[in-house]
């Protein structure tokens, strides 16, 4: 889906978003390639990439086992809009699905 994003210049690459979460700035940046960078990883998914993010937060949630929760990433990251407002994006595949 975000190569669609991509495609369609909806967005434009490097894509900046980000994320507060326990106290942290979390910041990541969706590649040409419709890859995701964070901290120096990539990532296939917004959601692989929210998950790796969380976990680098001291007191992110964890299951039994001590295994991270995984994250919806369309629903975790944020993106300043033109009016310099954080949304979702979720908020902006869902204006790419009504176009």
């Amino acid at each position: 889906m975000l190569s669609g994003l991509i495609d369609a210049g909806v967005i434009d690459t490097p894509f900046e978003i980000e994320r507060r979460y326990d106290d942290q700035r979390l910041t990541a940046q969706v590649e040409a390639d419709g890859s995701v960078s964070c901290m120096g990883r990539n990532f296939g998914t917004l959601s692989s990439a929210a998950s790796f993010a969380r976990s680098t937060c001291p007191d992110a949630p964890a299951t039994p086992g001590s295994r991270k929760l995984p994250s919806n990433g369309w629903s975790f990251w944020q993106y300043r809009s033109r009016n310099g407002e954080l949304r979702t994006m979720r908020h902006l595949r869902r204006r790419f699905l009504k176009g």
